[in-house]
């Protein structure tokens, strides 16, 4: 659950277009420390389904709109990320941003970038060029509606990139082995962890802190949406989920995994399992730019929806693979992941075709071959999101 248009919190909010002096403003460390107790109040009432099936679940379909418009695009480009900024509101948040694409143009990974601003120009002015080669988009509305101005049919990037305003990459995390860890590992979603336990990061899950005892990394059945490395077709179906009835977001990376992949039970439709990368980390800089009245009953509203849909239980579901575990016979291109992998699935073999993915030799449940990402498969047999 992350912050605002603007922010980065766990919170998972935007800041509204009008000024900053219109939200909630907050001192000290004790409106993060309450998060959880927040959560769990706002959850109260709800059904934390833990036994049933979640294919027996009735909760009000969406559509398959964004995912519709991410097959549109072919062919997909063999390297480099599109780059989501979903909100910024003042300067100080766009310093922030500034500072975390020079650690991007220092990856060497090629990259388009968004950067989505919701406050109009009259009110903060911002030069443009200090953010290139991002694009500098004037768009009111909460960090939801941001997510949503990004159809990937406007992109050939492999993976997206969800960065926030409030969050800072650390020196150790390395661009291309999270994309290349991505490959080996079957992951739809992959994300640093955190390495502090400062003000900012009082209200955090403890499953997104760093276990300095692991190689890479974990298989997760949660993550934070801060810093995150999507695939395509991952990114897609988190968009075709969003609740515009619950824009600040608070509550919808509980249920995520269970729609798009990595719950510990059936995801509704399986498009990549879930990580953490333990040897890389980020810093939690800004929070507090919205009304945690607005985005608790937000949530409440948006879980109580979906009262058959598993939540997370906030656990390791296995060791990543470290790229260099894997002796592929043909380079990492992260346009060949497996789509439709099996959320329990403990390796994700790839099929090697005109050296276009990645040969490895061990075997799925699923059986020898999956299918690859980037491709033109159907959608077959997936519910209307």
């Amino acid at each position: 659950m992350l912050c605002s248009a603007s922010s980065t919190d766990n919170e998972n909010v935007a800041c509204p277009q009008s000024g900053p002096e219109e939200h909630s403003q907050f001192t000290g460390s004790s409106m993060l420390q309450s998060r959880r107790q927040v959560n769990e109040k706002a959850m109260s009432g709800i059904d934390r389904y833990r036994s049933t099936s979640a294919q027996e679940s009735p909760r009000k379909k969406y559509g398959t709109w964004y995912s519709s418009l991410e097959q549109q695009v072919q062919p997909i480009e063999k390297e480099g990320v599109a780059v989501l900024i979903p909100g910024v509101g003042n300067l100080e948040r766009a310093a922030q941003v500034e500072t975390n694409l020079q650690w991007l143009k220092k990856q060497g990974v090629p990259f388009e970038c968004w950067m989505y601003v919701w406050k109009p120009e009259k009110k903060l002015p911002l030069d443009a060029s200090r953010f290139a080669p991002c694009q500098l988009i004037r768009h009111p509305g909460f960090w939801m509606d941001h997510i949503l101005a990004l159809p990937l049919n406007m992109t050939k990037k492999p993976a997206v990139i969800h960065m926030m305003d409030s969050s800072e990459p650390q020196p150790d995390v390395n661009l291309s082995r999270m994309l290349s860890t991505m490959v080996v590992n079957g992951l739809g979603a992959l994300s640093p962890t955190f390495n502090d336990t400062s003000a900012y990061t009082a209200g955090t899950y403890p499953s997104m802190f760093r276990q300095p005892d692991r190689k890479t990394g974990r298989f997760v059945d949660f993550i934070e949406l801060h810093f995150v490395a999507f695939s395509r077709k991952y990114f897609a179906c988190l968009q075709d989920h969003i609740d515009p009835e619950n824009p600040l977001g608070w509550g919808f990376d509980l249920l995520l995994p269970s729609f798009c992949g990595g719950s510990k039970h059936v995801s509704e439709i399986n498009v990549g399992r879930m990580g953490l990368m333990d040897q890389m980390t980020m810093v939690k800089k800004k929070y507090g730019s919205y009304s945690y009245d607005k985005a608790s009953k937000g949530m409440r509203d948006f879980v109580g929806k979906h009262p058959g849909v598993p939540h997370p239980e906030f656990v390791d579901t296995g060791e990543l693979k470290a790229p260099e575990d894997i002796k592929p016979s043909a380079p990492l291109l992260l346009d060949k992941l497996p789509t439709d992998v099996e959320a329990n699935a403990t390796t994700v073999p790839l099929l090697l075709k005109e050296n276009s993915t990645l040969a490895v030799d061990w075997l799925s449940p699923l059986g020898d071959w999956l299918p690859i990402w980037g491709g033109s498969a159907p959608l077959d047999g997936k519910p209307d999101v």
